[in-house]
């Protein structure tokens, strides 16, 4: 299997700790080697050896999901890898519209009875995935945001939600009328 573009490194808590790109994945003995991400300032991203880390590639056709744990640093043809086990492996066909990108923007969102500050965790052309620790009021809302140093301003209804108890944080999906 051939992989184009990097894929997402996400924690459990769904945000995105960097993005990899994926040399070899080995199904039948469930290991995978990737080159070793850097930060903005050069150095190796790093990874425990004792968490789970959800690492997702999307493609035009599929999105492969990977459940993975850090074994080790390697070599892969001449190369230094990172090595790391497949706790589970799944792909689903992919039924996007269009391409999402994981990001991590804050924003200012009213719902037209309260104004408060949210967290963008994705966004593509037509929608936005936002994060809150109070309740939406209103199935309508306005979204200020700055998009790589643009400002944005996208309205938008909310199209589902979800409450983590466990966390107090509300998940909503927002499908944009304009932006």
């Amino acid at each position: 299997m051939q992989f184009q573009r990097p894929a997402e490194v996400i924690s459990n808590d769904h945000r995105v700790l960097t993005n990899v790109e994926i040399v070899y994945f080995e199904e039948e003995k469930n290991y995978l080697y990737t080159l070793i991400p850097r930060s903005l300032n050069g150095s190796p991203v790093s990874f425990s050896t004792d968490q789970v880390y959800n690492l997702v590639y999307t493609s035009y056709q599929n999105i492969h999901f990977f459940k993975v744990s850090f074994k080790d640093l390697a070599q892969y043809k001449g190369k230094p890898v990172y090595d790391f086990q497949v706790l589970e492996y799944k792909c689903v066909d992919n039924l996007r519209k269009e391409e999402r990108k994981n990001v991590e923007y804050q924003a200012v969102v009213s719902d037209f009875n309260q104004i408060g500050f949210v967290t963008i965790l994705d966004i593509s052309y037509s929608g936005l995935k936002i994060e809150t620790d109070y309740e939406l009021t209103s199935e309508f809302i306005e979204v200020f945001f700055d998009e790589e140093n643009i400002p944005r301003r996208a309205m938008g209804r909310i199209t589902w939600e979800k409450h983590d108890i466990q966390r107090d944080l509300y998940y909503y999906g927002v499908e944009l009328r304009y932006r």
